[in-house]
């Protein structure tokens, strides 16, 4: 109310009270004005990713065979050198491990091997033909990488798995999820339709592993690369994973880089690495018998 040009308390008041109502619009115009802005800008780096060419590639087809890394060098920076003439054999069928404390340079040589690193000096030969000079497209077929933390897409459980295999069947899904001990979870839950949110972070960090595991299983590849893959995850899940891995050994080429030297001691072969070099090579008994590094890590 207005009393000789003068507006009582609670007039200001409800003045006060309705210009706040007045400026929320404008605050929402300046948000949206932000996200705006933020998904223009977020657009434009998605364009100059899809406008870059797409990096050369041999076009040599990929046989199947041993893998072979001969005086192998790479770095990161042209300063700092990784790995200093690496020389390790992975032979057709057989189960073998590198080892070494942190920043040895292990992940650098699955990097290299699945093709993600480029630049290396010396050889790596698959079936006797040089890396670089194989088809991308056949390498990913010879090849199966399985992380430390793969990545699960929001989605199904179904969706997920058929990334391995794209026409698998009912029977094959629920045979890998047998395999790793995930079917009674989700026969529970919404069985192959389960949802996954993303990341699948709805799932435990063992039942996500062990559904990478499946999806890689489907994929069903002459060579597996495990990189660290049972670390940060429950006791019953890592031994559920090295079972399987234990079982592909049996009848592919396993390459099983690993920090726990238990998973490693059932290898035909275990490579030693330290400081970017392989110290060390043998079996698990071989090389306590040798003494070094092997087995001061083991004890």
């Amino acid at each position: 109310q207005y009393r000789a040009g003068h507006v009582t308390l609670g007039g200001a008041l409800l003045i006060i009270l309705l210009a706040a109502d007045f400026f929320i619009p404008m605050r929402q115009l300046g948000s949206f004005f932000h996200i705006a802005m933020n998904g223009m800008a977020a657009s434009d780096k998605i364009f100059r990713l899809l406008d870059l060419s797409e990096p050369a590639h041999g076009g040599v087809s990929c046989p199947a065979g041993d893998i072979v890394c001969r005086c192998l060098r790479f770095s990161y920076e042209p300063e700092r050198e990784i790995l200093h003439g690496v020389d390790l054999t992975i032979p057709q069928g057989k189960f073998v491990s590198l080892v070494g404390e942190s920043g040895c340079g292990k992940s650098t040589i699955s990097a290299l091997l699945m093709g993600r690193n480029k630049g290396y000096t010396g050889s790596v030969t698959l079936g006797g033909v040089e890396l670089r000079d194989l088809a991308e497209e056949d390498l990913m077929k010879q090849v199966t990488y399985i992380g430390h933390n793969s990545y699960l897409f929001k989605g199904t459980v179904r969706e997920n798995l058929c990334m391995g295999k794209a026409e698998a069947t009912e029977e094959e899904l629920w045979a890998v999820l047998e395999k790793t001990k995930l079917a009674d979870f989700l026969r529970s839950e919404q069985g192959l339709e389960t949802p996954l949110a993303e990341r699948a972070s709805n799932l435990s960090g063992g039942q996500c592993q062990r559904l990478a595991l499946a999806r890689a299983l489907l994929h069903d590849s002459p060579v597996y690369l495990f990189d660290e893959a049972t670390s940060n995850i429950d006791a019953e899940s890592e031994n559920d994973i090295m079972e399987q891995i234990h079982a592909l050994a049996r009848e592919k080429t396993v390459l099983l880089i690993s920090h726990r030297l238990a998973n490693v001691v059932a290898s035909d072969k275990i490579y030693v690495l330290d400081q970017g070099r392989v110290t060390q090579a043998g079996t698990h008994d071989q090389l306590l018998a040798q003494g070094g590094s092997y087995a001061k890590l083991w004890t």
